[in-house]
């Protein structure tokens, strides 16, 4: 039998419209003997979760089975890397070591280098759960905003001279990148 896919960018606990007739549309092709399951390409660091809770509503059909282009991805990449990527966390690491921390409050700090006085860093979220986003800055332009989730970096995005995203890197688990999507 063939299956229907339907294509469509976000899916959410929350979203109405387009994303509540995908749904009814699965569930009334999955009881009529067709098998329509759902693409998205969005990013979402928690998209399993999601299922899971609009399964668990009544929202997404039990059977209704959700692809993501990130999720297949990065699960992709972690098949091919075994130990974390030491590189990548250590050049944050010592750029955030290796400078002058000043404390705003609890959720904000700010990072300068200790020789010239240059603004380095920018660091705000929340730091005991590891969920926070590295500003990285040179000759005061931002240059990258780095996610962190449980202190596990998962995205960089990437700004020009004008401050316009650029680009995006999305890495695995482990810290290797497994897709580069370019802004235009």
């Amino acid at each position: 039998m063939n299956n229907i896919y339907m294509v469509f960018f976000d899916l959410g606990l929350n979203k109405g419209g387009i994303t509540s007739a995908v749904l009814n549309r699965s569930r009334y092709f999955y009881k009529n003997g067709y098998p329509a399951d759902i693409v998205t390409f969005d990013y979402k660091y928690n998209s399993s979760k999601v299922v899971k809770e609009l399964k668990k509503s009544g929202k997404m059909y039990s059977e209704t089975k959700l692809f993501n282009m990130f999720d297949f991805f990065e699960s992709r990449s972690l098949v091919t890397h075994s130990e974390k990527n030491q590189f990548l966390y250590d050049y944050y690491d010592h750029l955030l070591n290796e400078s002058l921390c000043i404390v705003q409050d609890e959720k904000i700090s700010r990072y300068f280098s200790k020789t010239t006085g240059e603004y380095l860093l920018y660091k705000k979220g929340n730091f005991e759960t590891g969920n926070y986003v590295l500003d990285r800055f040179e000759n005061n332009q931002r240059k990258e905003r780095v996610y962190y989730r449980k202190n596990v970096l998962k995205r960089i995005k990437e700004y020009d001279y004008k401050n316009r995203l650029i680009s995006e890197r999305f890495f695995d688990e482990l810290g290797f990148p497994f897709l580069r999507r370019n802004i235009n």
